[in-house]
């Protein structure tokens, strides 16, 4: 008798628990699906191949933007103080440390050139107006291209940059939905962007090589040869700064 209660009790035990389990079960079940649809409806379910939303930085909201206008009497020493801090971002760093070294190059070629061309030339002479006003426009193209690479500089979205970059390295945009053909818009623009400001950075090297060159050719004028070199340097600086009107 007393082994028959104890199987009853047992029996009844187990189906105790086992009913508590499947009640346990059943509501897990009821809360994720009641989640997916909830998801649906509120149209944030997730997808395969999506990038998460962008991170708001200060370049995509332009908190610390400060606008560098050369006209506006933005001086070289204002924009290398901006484009200091910048010079720790994993992106744009190597542009603003760029744009710091070109200013300090071009301040040290204005004074040696400007002592060249007056020693030289008669001040006044039609040689030495040729000459200073190539130098004139030369440093004035620089300042003004390290005016608008300080400006994209500072705009240009790095975390959405790295972001894009990545997605685009593992390949995340080889489907041909709408949203993946809006982010590779996204990271076209951003990569052509970027290739502005390879651009504005090489032309700057490359007018600051040739009044390197045109400060050369004057301290060691002697000849027709010489002088007819500085004047194709003239012809050179003078096309290097029609190109930096792109860039405006």
């Amino acid at each position: 008798m007393g082994l028959a209660i104890n199987i009853v009790l047992t029996v009844l035990f187990v189906a105790v628990l086992l009913g508590l389990g499947v009640t346990a079960l059943a509501v897990w079940a009821a809360v994720k699906a009641f989640g997916v649809v909830k998801r649906k409806l509120m149209g944030d379910a997730p997808q395969k191949g999506r990038l998460e939303q962008p991170v708001p930085t200060r370049r995509a909201t332009h908190e610390a933007y400060r606008h560098m206008d050369v006209d506006a009497g933005t001086t070289p020493s204002r924009i290398a103080e901006v484009m200091c801090e910048y010079v720790q971002d994993s992106v744009v760093g190597s542009y603003a440390q760029d744009v710091i070294d070109t200013l300090d190059l071009a301040d040290r070629r204005k004074s040696s050139l400007y002592a060249e061309i007056d020693g030289e030339f008669e001040r006044e002479t039609i040689s030495w107006e040729k000459f200073t006003a190539t130098a004139n426009s030369a440093l004035d193209a620089v300042y003004r291209n390290c005016a608008t690479l300080a400006n994209r500089v500072q705009t240009f979205d790095t975390n959405d940059y790295s972001r894009m970059e990545e997605f685009y390295r593992t390949g995340g945009f080889q489907t041909h939905g709408t949203q993946d053909a809006a982010k590779l818009q996204r990271w076209r623009l951003l990569d052509d962007t970027k290739k502005e400001m390879d651009g504005i950075r090489s032309t700057n090297q490359r007018l600051l090589l040739e009044l390197g060159r045109l400060s050369a050719e004057l301290s060691k004028l002697s000849s027709s040869d010489t002088y007819d070199e500085g004047e194709s340097i003239v012809e050179e600086v003078s096309k290097l700064v029609e190109q930096t009107k792109y860039y405006r």
